[in-house]
């Protein structure tokens, strides 16, 4: 097996993990957000106002 071979196949299996991951993430109907409470971020609010689940369009933990 040369090099560039390995490599091919190396990029393969990296693209059907991705692929895989996204379909296994779209089956589900919630996302879960996380954060450190001592360090409040403009993501923080988006959340508690709802703004996340409104642009995303599925609930958000």
């Amino acid at each position: 097996m040369t090099f560039k071979s390995k490599l091919m196949g190396a990029v393969a299996a990296t693209a059907m993990l991705a692929g895989a991951q996204g379909a296994f993430a779209a089956g589900h109907g919630e996302i879960t957000v996380a954060y450190f409470l001592e360090w409040p971020m403009p993501f923080q609010y988006a959340k508690e106002t709802g703004m996340y689940e409104e642009a995303m369009g599925t609930k958000i933990n």
